[in-house]
C-alpha cells in the first residue's frame, strides 16, 4: 500500500514545476504512452539504482514513520510495483540483469569478483545510444567499476578511482557518497541539456544512470541517529537505526536532484525508474548483510516507474529486474523486437490492471556461498505467493500467509514444491551464458577494495560440481561466517591479537573452512614479524582447498619476507664471522625464494591473469637472472629473462592502460627485452 507523503512535496520546487507535476500525475485515458517513430524526439530517461535497499524501509511501501519523504512523493505520482524481485542479491550480477533483461544464467555474471559482462551482451545504454541518446553513468562504488563490463554503451562512465596491483597500499575511495553522485548527475544535466526543458530536436535525449551505495555496509550516515540506552543494548536495533539513517541521507540528496531537475523544467517530461539491486538482511533470513540466502529481506525490492503519460497506480503483477529494460524500451518508443530478453515488457499489465498475471516463475540464485567458501549455493523461484528454494535442503514458503518465511512447507512429494522444482531445473538445464569465460581480473588492491565494501573477494573454484547438494550447508556455516565478519570489521578497534583470536575461535568450530584460515593469513601477513604465523595459516587454507590463488600469493609473500630476513641475517653473520658463518642463512634464503617462486606459479595456475602474481614472479626471475649474470652464467640467465619478459607482456594486457602500474610494467618489459636481445647476441 502506498502511504501518504509529506504535504507540499518538495517545498522549494518552482510553482510551475509543481503544478505541471500534479497534472502529470492525474489518471489519463491513454492505454499506453505514444511510441514515436524512429527519428522523432524521445523523452529523457533517469535510472536511479539504490544499492542494498529494503522495500519495507521506504514510506511508500508501508514504513511508519517514513524517512524517505522524497521517494514517497515520487511514488504517489508513479507506477509502484508491489511484488518485484531481484535475480541475485549481489550488486554486479543484479545490475547486469537490470540493464540486459537477462538472468545470470544467460549473461554469465554470477558474482562481484571474477566475472565480467561479456561484450556479446546488449545493454540498455547500447540500445538507446543506437537510436540517438546521449548516455552517461555515475556509479558510487568500485564493485561497478568499468572493468566489470557495465560501461558498454555509455558515452561517459564515471566510478571511484581504481587502485591496481599495489599490495602494500591502502584502498582509497571505495565509494562515493550520495551528495557526490547527485553533484555529478547535475553536472551531466548541465552539459547535456544546458537550456533545460524537454528534447526538442536541438539536443539529444539523454539516458542518465545514478547509482547510490550509501545504505550498504559499513553504515556511516552523515547525520547519525539518536540511539537510546535500550536500543544500544541490542546490536540489531543499532544496525537498523544506522541503516535507516543512511536511507534518509540518500532520500535527502534525491530530493535535491529532483528539485534541480524541476527548476530546469526537465522533471515534468522525464521518465524515471527508481529500483534497488537487492535488499539487506539486518538479522532477517539468518544474515546481517546479503548474498548467501534468497529470503524476501534481500531479494524483494522496491521498483518505482514514473512516466508522465502513465497514471499513478499500484501494480500487483509479479515483476523482476529482468523486466525493466524491455519495459523502458517500450515506454520510450524504441523497437526492440529483434533483441533477446529473459524478461517481459510489463506495459500491458500496467495499462490493464485486470489483465491476468503471466504464468511464469521468477528465478533467483546466489552463488556467493560456493564461490567464496566452497559451501552449497542456493537457487530458487517464486510463483505468485509461493517461493521454492533449493540448496542442501529444499524449502517451500507461502509468502502471503507467512511474510516472514518462517514456516517451511516442503515435504517429499509436496505437489506445489515438485512443480516449482521442475521449473527451476528446466531453467538451470537450459542455461546458455553469452560468454561463460568472460572474467574480470582483480589485483590484491582490488580485492581489498571489495572487502572494504563488505564483499568477500572470492578465491576458490568457479566450476560448480554436479553433486553440489552434498556440499557443506550454508545454514550450518553462517554463524561462523558472521563471527568472522564481525571480527574483521572490528579489527581497528579490537587490535590484531584480539581479531586473530576471534578468527581462531571460529576455526575451532569450523576447522575445514579454507576462507577462515586464509583470513587469518591475510591479517597476520600485514603485521611486522608475523609472516611465519601467516604462512602456517595460508598452508592450512591450501591443504583444504588448493585452488585458492589468493592463499598461494599470500604464501609467496610470506616466503619472500622470510628470504629477506635470512638475507639480512646472512649479512650480519658475514660481517661477524665470515662466509662460513653466513652459509646457513644463504641456504635458508635460497630455499625461501624457491618456495616463493613455486607458490607464485601455483597462484598463476589457479588464476593465469593474477596481476600481483605476474608482477611478483617477473621481478623474482629478473633478480635471479641478475645474480647469474654477476657470476657470468649468461646461458642460465637467458631463459629467466625471457620468461620475465613474457610475464610482463601478460601483465600489460591485464592492467588498465591508463594506470601508473601499466606504464611501469611496460618500461620494465622494454628494459628486459633489450637485455635479452643483448644476451642472445652474445653482447
Amino acid at each position: 500500500m502506498i502511504h501518504r507523503a509529506m504535504v507540499g512535496g518538495w517545498r522549494s520546487w518552482s510553482l510551475a514545476g509543481s503544478l505541471a507535476w500534479s497534472l502529470a500525475a492525474a489518471p489519463l485515458p491513454a492505454q499506453v504512452p505514444a511510441a514515436p517513430p524512429d527519428g522523432k524526439v524521445r523523452r529523457d530517461l533517469l535510472v536511479i539504482t539504490l544499492d542494498t535497499t529494503r522495500r519495507d524501509f521506504l514510506g511508500c511501501y508501508g514504513r511508519e514513520p517514513s524517512r524517505t519523504l522524497n521517494l514517497d512523493y515520487l511514488a504517489r505520482r508513479s507506477v509502484v510495483f508491489e511484488d518485484a524481485v531481484t535475480t541475485v542479491p549481489v550488486t554486479l550480477p543484479s545490475h547486469a540483469s537490470l540493464f540486459t533483461g537477462l538472468y545470470p544464467t544467460t549473461h554469465g555474471v554470477r558474482y562481484n569478483s571474477g566475472y565480467k559482462l561479456p561484450d556479446e551482451a546488449r545493454t540498455l545504454a547500447e540500445l538507446l545510444r543506437e537510436v540517438g541518446y546521449a548516455t552517461r553513468a555515475e556509479v558510487a562504488a568500485y564493485v561497478l567499476d568499468p572493468i566489470f563490463g557495465l560501461a558498454q554503451g555509455f558515452d561517459r562512465y564515471r566510478a571511484p578511482p581504481r587502485a591496481v596491483s599495489r599490495p602494500g597500499a591502502p584502498a582509497k575511495e571505495e565509494e562515493l557518497p550520495a551528495a557526490a553522485i547527485v553533484d555529478r548527475l547535475l553536472e551531466d544535466v548541465a552539459e547535456l541539456a544546458p537550456a533545460g526543458g524537454p528534447p526538442d530536436g536541438s539536443r539529444k535525449p539523454f539516458f542518465l544512470w545514478g547509482h547510490f551505495y550509501d545504505p550498504h555496509l559499513p553504515y556511516a550516515a552523515k547525520s547519525p541517529p539518536k540511539i537510546d540506552a535500550d536500543q544500544a543494548r541490542d546490536p540489531q536495533q543499532v544496525a537498523r537505526a544506522l541503516y535507516e539513517a543512511e536511507l534518509a541521507d540518500v532520500d535527502a540528496e534525491l530530493g535535491r536532484l529532483f528539485r534541480e531537475l524541476a527548476a530546469r523544467q526537465l522533471m515534468d517530461q522525464l521518465v524515471v525508474l527508481v529500483v534497488a539491486d537487492h535488499g539487506e538482511g539486518l538479522g532477517d533470513g539468518l544474515e546481517q548483510a546479503h548474498g548467501f540466502f534468497l529470503f524476501d529481506a534481500t531479494v524483494r525490492i522496491p521498483m518505482i516507474l514514473r512516466h508522465p503519460a502513465l497514471p499513478a497506480m499500484q501494480v500487483k503483477v509479479p515483476a523482476s529486474l529482468i523486466d525493466m529494460t524491455p519495459t523502458l524500451l517500450t515506454v520510450l518508443g524504441v523497437d526492440a523486437a529483434a533483441e533477446r530478453f529473459d524478461g517481459l515488457d510489463l506495459l500491458p499489465w500496467i495499462s490493464d490492471a485486470e489483465r491476468p498475471a503471466p504464468e511464469r516463475a521468477l528465478m533467483l540464485e546466489s552463488m556467493y556461498a560456493w564461490l567464496n567458501f566452497g559451501w552449497a549455493p542456493q537457487f530458487g523461484c517464486t510463483l505468485g505467493p509461493l517461493k521454492y528454494l533449493r540448496s542442501v535442503q529444499e524449502e517451500l514458503y507461502d509468502r502471503l500467509a507467512d511474510p516472514a518465511e518462517a514456516k517451511n512447507l516442503f515435504s517429499p512429494g509436496e505437489p506445489r514444491a515438485a512443480a516449482l522444482a521442475r521449473r527451476l531445473q528446466e531453467h538451470l538445464a537450459k542455461a546458455s551464458p553469452l560468454a561463460s569465460s568472460a572474467t574480470a581480473t582483480l589485483s590484491e588492491a582490488d580485492k581489498r577494495r571489495l572487502e572494504a565494501l563488505g564483499y568477500a573477494a572470492g578465491g576458490g573454484s568457479t566450476e560448480l560440481p554436479e553433486e553440489w547438494s552434498s556440499l557443506p550447508d550454508p545454514y550450518q556455516k553462517i554463524a561462523a561466517y558472521e563471527r568472522m565478519n564481525a571480527a574483521v570489521s572490528a579489527a581497528a578497534q579490537q587490535g590484531l591479537d584480539a581479531t586473530v583470536a576471534a578468527l581462531r575461535a571460529a576455526v575451532a568450530e569450523d576447522p575445514r573452512s579454507a576462507p577462515l584460515h586464509e583470513q587469518i593469513g591475510l591479517m597476520l601477513s600485514a603485521a611486522p614479524q608475523r609472516h611465519a604465523e601467516a604462512a602456517a595459516a595460508f598452508d592450512a587454507a591450501l591443504a583444504i582447498d588448493p585452488r585458492r590463488a589468493r592463499s598461494w600469493f599470500g604464501r609467496a609473500q610470506c616466503a619472500q619476507l622470510a628470504a629477506d630476513a635470512a638475507r639480512a641475517q646472512a649479512a650480519q653473520a658475514r660481517t661477524a664471522g665470515g662466509p662460513a658463518a653466513a652459509k646457513p642463512f644463504v641456504e635458508a634464503e635460497r630455499k625461501e625464494l624457491d618456495h616463493a617462486e613455486l607458490a607464485l606459479r601455483r597462484a598463476l595456475d589457479c588464476d593465469p591473469d593474477y596481476p600481483d602474481a605476474l608482477a611478483a614472479l617477473s621481478r623474482q626471475l629478473a633478480v635471479r637472472a641478475e645474480r647469474l649474470l654477476q657470476r657470468k652464467e649468461n646461458a642460465a640467465a637467458i631463459p629467466l629473462v625471457r620468461e620475465a619478459v613474457e610475464l610482463l607482456a601478460r601483465l600489460t594486457v591485464v592492467l588498465p592502460s591508463n594506470t601508473p602500474e601499466w606504464a611501469d610494467a611496460s618500461a620494465r618489459r622494454v628494459q628486459l627485452q633489450r637485455a635479452l636481445d643483448s644476451l642472445t647476441r652474445g653482447g
